[in-house]
């Protein structure tokens, strides 16, 4: 049996990016405008953006309302991205299973919410150096969040801390009423778990 082909945005762009004459953002609107490669983008399961920090919303979300498929997406330092690209994401890409953060300055906790509700395969998150609001960071919070990713097997959280898989199966069977997260601020933080890479 043949082993599976992946398609990889780079490999539907690389022609263009050699050339050094267009921003990322240009290309991908040269790539949506063309007849030949929307189809193509059909068939991408990986994007890697790191390189990229000047993406804007715009163009992120015109990428993903085309790659259904995509399964692997790394955004690291793509600081101008906001929670509407997020957001667009989440709605267009639900078999992500993983998805890098890390330095996106202007994402917030409501759309790492909607990440967590529309992207259940979700099997590894990267929240480095996010700005969640700190009443956000109690493992009451994390606790609903990661139940509503039931493949998660790893995230690294804002302030560096890295939760396992045995952990995040922790923080998921905590029994925490509704109530106690629209309350995070006054709760503490005592009881969640740190790793450390």
């Amino acid at each position: 049996m043949a082993e599976e082909q992946k398609t990889t945005f780079l490999d539907i762009i690389e022609p263009l990016l050699l050339s050094g004459l267009l921003e990322i953002s240009q290309i991908i609107q040269l790539v949506l405008a063309s007849k030949e490669y929307p189809s193509q983008l059909q068939a991408v399961t990986k994007i890697d953006l790191s390189k990229y920090p000047n993406i804007n919303n715009a163009s992120l979300t015109a990428l993903v309302g085309n790659c259904p498929n995509l399964k692997y997406i790394d955004l690291t330092g793509c600081n101008q991205l906001t929670d509407a690209s997020l957001t667009a994401l989440a709605q267009n890409c639900q078999n992500l299973e993983h998805i890098n953060l890390t330095r996106c300055n202007q994402i917030t906790d409501k759309a790492i919410e909607v990440l967590a509700n529309k992207c259940q395969n979700l099997e590894h998150i990267n929240l480095s150096f996010l700005n969640l609001e700190r009443d956000k960071q109690t493992s009451e919070y994390w606790s609903k969040l990661f139940k509503k990713m039931p493949n998660l097997k790893s995230c690294l959280l804002p302030h560096g801390e890295i939760i396992s898989e045995a952990e995040i199966n922790e923080l998921q069977s905590q029994q925490i009423p509704d109530s106690t997260v629209s309350a995070a601020s006054s709760t503490s933080n005592s009881h969640f778990p740190t790793s450390s890479w």
